[in-house]
């Protein structure tokens, strides 16, 4: 993660977590893939070292027998989700020849059914029953957004972050532009100086994918959502719009070049 992205990052949580010396923060990255957790880690690290105590929920968890990592013992601990590469659903992401919209269903089914063996992991299932409070809930936004229920279930501000381009749905929780012309979905092949039939295929897929995620897959989601947290949770979307602040770790520059507002941060 990039130095100055780190330093806004550490300001923001500053302010979310209203002054106070130290803040509990929960952090899910539930996405079985190292060099995603090995992204975060720097962030996880240096908000443990300046004094802040997490709960991690990770699927690669920091190795604190190394060198240097045992000051952070006292300030992390971790919920070991690697059982989850072991998973058959894993093999799906493989899949060859498929489309746009095909990939998308792909990752998010994966996803979806990933995120649900993840809920009920027995320490996972103790810190929902628990008694436990945290200033800041931090998930990692794959698409997918059932851990962000945890936000809503502990009364906490919520804190997207992504280590690649964000997904259309997330843009528009954080009320970013979002016309599908000026900035295509990171699914499609193209990025700017669309042509006509490149600008006539990112309107249909940008229509496909609203009415996919808002009525298809995060019914599905609610429905795991409610058996883990109760029926009164809020409908997910809904609380992904109330998430406070996106950290997207890419550089703008070797990507699609967007305007976003001041709750996402680069």
């Amino acid at each position: 993660m990039a130095v100055n992205v780190l330093i806004k990052a550490l300001l923001a949580f500053a302010l979310l977590v209203k002054c106070i010396d130290s803040a509990k923060i929960l952090a899910i990255f539930p996405v079985p893939f190292k060099e995603h957790q090995l992204g975060y880690r720097p962030l996880i690290e240096r908000l443990a070292n300046v004094g802040h105590d997490i709960t991690l929920l990770t699927t690669d968890p920091i190795d604190m027998r190394l060198a240097g990592n045992g000051s952070l013992v006292k300030r992390i601990e971790q919920i070991d989700l690697s059982f989850v590469y072991d998973l058959p659903i894993l093999e799906e992401l493989n899949a060859v020849g498929l489309d746009e919209r095909d990939m998308l269903r792909n990752v998010f089914n994966v996803m979806r059914k990933i995120s649900e063996a993840e809920l009920q992991h027995p320490s996972v299932q103790e810190l929902i029953r628990g008694a436990g409070k945290f200033d800041v809930v931090m998930v990692e936004w794959s698409g997918v957004s059932l851990m962000n229920a945890f936000a809503h279930h502990f009364k906490a501000p919520l804190v997207g972050i992504i280590n690649a381009g964000a997904y259309i749905n997330a843009h528009e929780a954080l009320g970013n532009p979002n016309h599908p012309i000026g900035y295509p979905s990171i699914f499609m092949p193209f990025t700017e100086d669309l042509n006509l039939l490149q600008r006539i295929s990112s309107v249909f897929f940008t229509i496909w994918f609203r009415f996919y995620y808002y009525t298809e897959e995060v019914p599905l989601q609610n429905a795991i959502a409610n058996k883990n947290f109760g029926a009164q949770l809020p409908d997910l979307s809904e609380i992904e719009r109330q998430a406070d602040l996106l950290l997207i770790n890419a550089y703008q520059a070797l990507g699609n070049v967007r305007p976003v507002g001041p709750t996402t941060l680069y």
